[in-house]
This record gives C-alpha cells, sequence and structure tokens, in this order.
C-alpha cells in the first residue's frame, strides 16, 4: 500500500497539486494502514515531507479515534527497532517518528513514558533532540528525573532550554550553577527571569554580561544606581546592544540619568 502511495507521487514531476493528493491519499488510510504505512515508509528511501505528512496523519487518528492497538505496535516496532539500526540513516528516522508520537496529546501517558525516557538516554544528540522536543508539547515535569538525568550526562542546551521553560523553578534552581556555566545566552537571559535573585548572582551576571544584568533588572524590577548605569554605560556605549541598554535605563524610570547622558563623552560626564 505505501509503494502504491510512493510510485503515485515519484510519477512525473512534483507539482503541488500531487503533493495535496498525497495527503488526500493519505487520509483515505484507516489508523491501521497508517500505521503499516509508517513502518513501511522509514524501510525505504523518502522525503522529508513525506515522513512529517504521514506523522501528521498519525496525529490525526489518534485525536479523532483514540490511541489504538495499531498505534501501540508501531511504538513498540520502532523502539525495538532503534536498537538494531544505531549505524544506519533509519536509526535517525525512527526517533523522529518516535518524539512525533511522544508528543501527541493523546497519546497515552504509559505510553510515552516507553518512549521519552530510550531518546533522552540516546548517546546521538541527534536523538535526544527528538525527546526535548516531544517534552515542549506535553508535561515535561511528569520526566523530571530523565531530563535531570540527560541534563547531568550529556549538558545539551536543547536540555537547558527544556529546563528553564518547562520545569519547575525548584528544579532550576536546584541546578542553577551548571544551568549558569553550560547556558547559552538565551537560556542564561531565561533562567535569570525566574530564579530568586540574590546578590552572589546579580553580581555574577554584572560581571559576565552587563547589558543581560540591566535586562534582568529591567524586567524583574530592581533598581539600578546612578553611579552603577555610569559604569555600564562606558563598558558598553559602543556596543551594538546599547540601544538596549537604554532601553532598561528607561524601565526603571532612571530619569536623571538619562537627561544627564552626554553621547560620546566619557562616563564622568554622565551623572550629574
Amino acid at each position: 500500500m505505501y509503494q502504491d502511495l510512493v510510485d503515485r507521487f515519484n510519477t512525473g514531476r512534483f507539482t503541488k497539486l500531487k503533493w495535496a493528493r498525497f495527503k488526500a491519499l493519505l487520509n483515505c488510510l484507516s489508523p491501521d494502514d497508517a500505521c503499516l504505512c509508517a513502518f513501511e515508509m522509514l524501510q525505504t528511501e523518502h522525503d522529508i515531507y513525506m515522513r512529517e505528512a504521514m506523522c501528521k496523519k498519525l496525529e490525526v487518528d489518534v485525536s479523532r479515534s483514540g490511541w489504538q492497538e495499531c498505534h501501540t505496535l508501531l511504538v513498540d516496532r520502532l523502539v525495538e527497532g532503534i536498537y538494531y539500526l544505531a549505524t544506519t540513516r533509519s536509526f535517525q528516522q525512527y526517533a523522529f517518528v518516535l518524539g512525533e508520537l511522544a508528543g501527541f496529546e493523546a497519546t497515552p501517558q504509559l505510553v510515552r513514558a516507553k518512549i521519552v525516557p530510550h531518546l533522552l538516554s540516546s548517546q546521538f544528540k541527534s536523538v535526544r533532540k527528538y525527546g526535548y522536543a516531544a517534552l515542549k508539547k506535553v508535561a515535561a515535569d511528569d520526566f523530571v528525573e530523565e531530563i535531570e538525568a540527560t541534563w547531568h550526562k550529556n549538558a545539551d542546551v536543547a536540555c537547558a532550554r527544556l529546563i528553564v521553560n518547562h520545569l519547575p523553578v525548584s528544579i532550576q534552581e536546584k541546578h542553577f550553577d551548571s544551568l549558569y556555566e553550560l547556558s547559552d545566552d538565551w537560556t542564561l537571559n531565561r533562567l535569570y527571569q525566574n530564579v530568586s535573585l540574590t546578590p552572589d548572582r546579580l553580581a555574577l551576571l554584572q560581571k559576565s554580561d552587563g547589558i543581560t544584568y540591566a535586562y534582568i533588572c529591567a524586567k524583574r524590577r530592581v533598581p539600578i544606581t546612578d553611579a552603577n548605569a555610569a559604569k555600564l554605560w562606558e563598558r558598553y556605549s559602543k556596543d551594538e546592544r546599547a540601544g538596549l541598554l537604554i532601553w532598561c535605563f528607561g524601565q526603571l524610570e532612571m530619569w536623571n540619568f538619562l537627561a544627564g547622558m552626554e553621547f560620546g563623552k566619557a562616563s564622568t560626564n554622565l551623572v550629574r
């Protein structure tokens, strides 16, 4: 059945109407046939768009008719197969489909609990990313232990982003030191918007990136003295983010400091 779909899709040149027909044909499949075709697809060369369309069909079936035995069978076959295909291209494709299945809102928690640990515990970053992506769509805090374990072992930026965006603040507080040390700028910014702002944490941030420090102060309503603002301006006045720094001073309602700024002169002239 899947080969018939492919043959119809590959005949002649690609057109938008042909792509529309391919997706329409997918919609005609029963849930059982869709699961069978999904697995057959992974055994052959195929386009990424075809794989995404197939996964969308599976999601529609699950949302309309509920999780069925054919979906459980598909998961079991993919989980089993992922162990034997570690050095092949199909390995990544199995992981992709498993990640999509785990991210469906209507996927039973017991099934999701079977998939997510396999993805997060993989030695391959390209496989773990599908686990992170799935947990952005569902309750990530159901997998705190697994997320913490992979963070300790791999310290992926994607994992850090998952922690600061989808796990309780208590978990972020628990792992603050490692998150601070290993996160990228965006994740660090998000972390500081969530955790408690102790003097030591603020001092640490100001030392490493004064503009991010000023931004966090503006967002969290932490006052900055005029003297400290003058030091920041002296350090970052020629930075490409200097406009953001001025915005931060405005958010903190630092009228006197802003009115006294003289652009292009030394910081000693900035405060009157």
